[in-house]
């Protein structure tokens, strides 16, 4: 891990960033000089407030726009303070799996240092492709209405219904009895690969529910 947080200091050194390392004072003649080197000593426990205090102190009277935490104790440092640190943007890397609290959530952004320990954190596991099945159910007045499913903002399935006049082949389900309510079904398969997925449909319906209306059913999400 020191390895790692070095050899990133000197890099964003070396490509004009200004760049601070709060760190245990043994490891200062290891950073390229172009670093800022803040001593704390890491000895006390993470939610030590005394320690907590000294490292909000460094922290502050650099004034940075991004703290960057590795590792659990330091990410349990960061974490407690975020609330002391108004208007910074936090950032963690993970390098192993051990059991992640949810407070890495709460992080702006997360990095591991593989596949493993992403998947580690929960959520969706490792994968390339997602398929989605289900059925939309439109209700009474739909006239070349669309309904439309997207998944984290892209758009990956869509359907125009128009919903005849009831009879025998057509019934009504629900509402406008004289109205027949088609079932739009949904399967689809495209490219994912987030950790997590937000699905959301919309209509192009402008008429309130009691004219027209659309219900979702029997949605089921794979991934591989």
């Amino acid at each position: 891990m020191e390895k790692n947080v070095i050899e990133l200091a000197g890099e964003q050194a070396a490509r004009g960033h200004q760049v601070a390392v709060v760190a245990d004072d043994s490891l200062q003649r290891y950073f390229s000089p172009a670093v800022e080197f803040l001593d704390l000593p890491m000895s006390a426990g993470r939610l030590n407030p005394l320690h907590l205090w000294r490292l909000r102190a460094r922290i502050t009277v650099w004034r940075p726009q991004i703290v960057h935490a590795h590792a659990s104790k330091a990410a349990a440092m960061v974490h407690a303070l975020r609330c002391c640190l108004p208007g910074v943007a936090s950032v963690v890397t993970l390098q192993n799996t051990k059991r992640h609290r949810p407070r890495v959530r709460e992080f702006d952004a997360i990095i591991t240092a593989s596949a493993q320990v992403r998947d580690s954190l929960g959520g969706l596991p490792s994968h390339t492709q997602m398929r989605i099945q289900g059925t939309v159910q439109c209700i009474d007045a739909w006239f070349s209405n669309t309904v439309t499913l997207q998944t984290d903002g892209l758009q990956v399935w869509t359907a125009t219904v128009t919903n005849p006049i009831a009879s025998t082949f057509n019934p009504d389900s629900c509402g406008n009895a004289a109205i027949a309510d088609l079932k739009q079904n949904i399967n689809v398969t495209f490219t994912h690969s987030s950790v997590s997925a937000l699905l959301q449909f919309a209509t192009t319906l402008t008429a309130g529910p009691s004219v027209a209306a659309y219900g979702i059913d029997d949605i089921n999400v794979w991934v591989k």
